[in-house]
């Protein structure tokens, strides 16, 4: 009885960082990550728990990768370099991104404080861009004759995927829990398209029309989301299920990219609009809405120009770049129905702590 009194407690606070994909028109509270001490700052991926990663410029106008948890920016380092990145981030809170060491930059996974080096493929450099719960990091390396490969890592050993293709290009951006990957590579006729590699068998999705094309993100469902080149030339993000990609069209422009992927089928990325500015688009239910014309609690102008949307979890948490006082910020929005904005400024890590402590109670 005292975990549903509890629960019910909580209720109106977890709508707010539970929303699903039907939540499409619910107002949205924003939060302004800061950055790094710089003015420019970009968020790449978040997880569950709505922990952020990204990079920043710092004080010396370096670039360095960041986790923001709980309200807090921290600054992720290096692997003794100047500059690093993260892309992304599993519900385990590891990282992985790229790093620069005294003389190259090397694909790494970051947790509990350390900053690991997952080495190459032969090669001098590279970069992880995801990551699943089970820690498995997917991501790009040079190999010894200077080709680019995909590779996936795991336990210390890194997997060469592109010599599987047999594909003397390719890179690897997405993994789900299943350890299904995607990417981009050139196939057997010398384009470039978009893959789905799973149980070591590789998929060539194809393309809108054009011959060119890229995924992005996979999610536990199997969609996939990237982008393609059309008939008449232009860039359209997509979302692909079971062999048919489709168009997701644009916020009143030519192009749009797909960035970010949930369980739920919310896709988020950028568009062109009608008057050739790029934004940060969501879309859910054959709909594509511009981040800026999205409702806020409170109401009014938010004082942001939401520039791309980089990930959205399963919560509905979306995760980009934006304009704000003249500087670029990394953003968190959340779905707020029925919340002020007060209520849910770093909420989302509180919240989520709380909920799973609930349920394990009541386990």
């Amino acid at each position: 009885m005292r975990v549903r009194l509890a629960a019910l407690a909580f209720v109106s606070l977890s709508l707010c960082v539970g929303a699903g994909p039907a939540l499409a028109t619910v107002p949205y509270c924003v939060t302004d990550l800061g950055t790094l001490g710089g003015p420019y700052c970009g968020a790449r991926g978040v997880n569950d728990s709505g922990q952020v990663v990204g990079w920043s410029w710092t004080l010396w106008f370096t670039d360095h990768a960041f986790l923001w948890e709980e309200g807090a920016m921290k600054d992720l380092g290096t692997l003794g370099g100047g500059n690093s990145w993260a892309y992304g981030i599993n519900d385990r809170g590891q990282v992985t991104g790229w790093a620069y060491d005294y003389s190259s930059a090397r694909p790494f996974m970051w947790q509990s404080g350390v900053m690991q080096d997952l080495g190459t493929l032969g090669g001098t450099w590279g970069a992880g861009y995801g990551i699943n719960d089970d820690g498995q990091v997917v991501g790009e390396t040079t190999t010894s004759d200077g080709s680019t490969h995909a590779f996936l890592w795991q336990d210390g050993t890194m997997q060469d995927l592109g010599g599987l293709m047999q594909s003397y290009w390719s890179v690897a951006y997405g993994i789900n829990d299943a350890g299904d990957v995607v990417g981009e590579f050139y196939n057997s006729s010398g384009d470039f398209h978009a893959f789905l590699w799973q149980d070591g068998a590789v998929e060539d999705l194809g393309a809108l029309g054009g011959t060119a094309s890229g995924a992005s993100a996979v999610n536990d469902s199997g969609q996939v989301a990237g982008w393609s080149r059309t008939s008449d030339g232009y860039g359209r993000g997509f979302l692909w299920q079971n062999g048919v990609m489709q168009d997701l069209g644009t916020v009143g422009g030519t192009d749009s990219q797909a960035y970010g992927l949930n369980d739920g089928g919310q896709v988020v990325g950028e568009s062109t609009t009608s008057d050739g500015y790029i934004h940060g688009f969501l879309w859910q239910d054959g709909a594509m809405t511009d981040l800026n014309s999205l409702d806020f609690a409170g109401g009014g102008d938010t004082g942001w120009t939401f520039l791309d949307a980089r990930d959205i979890n399963n919560r509905g948490q979306i995760v980009g770049a934006g304009a704000i006082n003249g500087e670029t910020h990394a953003f968190l929005l959340t779905p707020a129905p029925g919340l002020p904005a007060f209520a849910l400024v770093g909420a989302g890590p509180v919240v989520g702590h709380l909920v799973r402590r609930l349920r394990k109670r009541a386990a």
